[in-house]
């Protein structure tokens, strides 16, 4: 079982730099980084977690692949990922080519990791209807992975049409970095990350879900020739003691993702798991101190 942490990094926490060396030394595999390019002032929908406003938060992540530019800069084994790049607010071009410059420099070591967003305010401020914005991310993965394939493509689908264009340099993963779908335990993610991801990120699902979802995914896999065994789950947690490794390994997951930032520095059971997001993304950012100790807390549960 693989170990990674996630972390918001912002102008306020521990640098990437800093960040990307401690994680890499404690023995984990990678690191993920969430994305929210913009967060509008006013919105109709209220942060989920609470049922209030959404926190400033969410409007100071730093650009995920600026930030992987740091990350894989300082490291040499560790992996970058993207935990998730909301697409809609992304261009496809700048996309490409934001995603295999990070992959060509790190020797390849970008997991790209994508979902939608779920606050319409937010994809609208990039042009994007929101009610189409799964075709819209489709078609720009379609798309990117035809421009990582040569360094050039054109492309005409419902929602995207571009003439041929050069996007280099190209991604050192080939045909491309894997693309992660992240996605709640529903039959329509199963069923998008069997036809056209190479992974699934899950949000603190049990590991009886897991196994639902592996389950799943491998009969879509089947149902159109595809091996199964192409697709790896990551499931973010707050805990990867060896006993929820196990659980979660045997469920079919291949990776944990232990949220590290503002981690209560202490052992998590996952009845606590939803309140302790919410405290961690409404409290003032934690110390590069906290987050250090909170890190070496992780890996020392976690077996590392």
């Amino acid at each position: 079982m693989q170990v990674g942490v996630l972390f918001y990094v912002t102008g306020y926490t521990i640098d990437p730099v800093t960040l990307g060396r401690a994680v890499e030394a404690a023995g984990f595999d990678s690191v993920w980084l969430p994305d929210h390019p913009a967060l509008p002032v006013k919105t109709d929908l209220p942060f989920p977690m609470t049922g209030g406003d959404f926190p400033r938060l969410y409007g100071e992540m730093a650009d995920p692949f600026v930030t992987m530019g740091f990350l894989a800069a300082a490291t040499t084994t560790l992996k970058v990922a993207t935990g998730v790049c909301v697409v809609p607010g992304r261009h496809p071009l700048n996309l490409a080519k934001a995603a295999s410059t990070v992959d060509n420099f790190s020797g390849g070591r970008l997991l790209l990791g994508i979902g939608v967003g779920y606050m319409r305010e937010e994809i609208e401020l990039f042009g994007v209807d929101f009610d189409t914005r799964w075709s819209y991310t489709r078609e720009t993965i379609d798309f990117c992975r035809r421009l990582w394939k040569d360094g050039q493509a054109d492309y005409d689908g419902k929602i995207l049409r571009y003439p041929e264009v050069i996007i280099d340099p190209l991604p050192a993963q080939r045909p491309g970095p894997p693309v992660v779908i992240g996605g709640m335990n529903t039959e329509y993610t199963y069923r998008r990350v069997a036809r056209w991801g190479d992974g699934w990120l899950a949000t603190l699902p049990t590991p009886e879900q897991i196994a639902v979802g592996r389950k799943a995914i491998t009969a879509e896999c089947e149902a159109i020739g595809r091996d199964p065994a192409e697709i790896e789950i990551s499931v973010l947690t707050h805990e990867a003691d060896p006993a929820l490794q196990e659980a979660y390994a045997e469920a079919g997951a291949d990776r944990l993702v232990v949220m590290l930032y503002n981690h209560p520095g202490r052992a998590v059971t996952p009845d606590e798991w939803l309140e302790v997001s919410a405290v961690a993304a409404t409290s003032p950012a934690p110390t590069p101190d906290e987050t250090l100790r909170a890190l070496d807390l992780v890996r020392t549960r976690a077996g590392l």
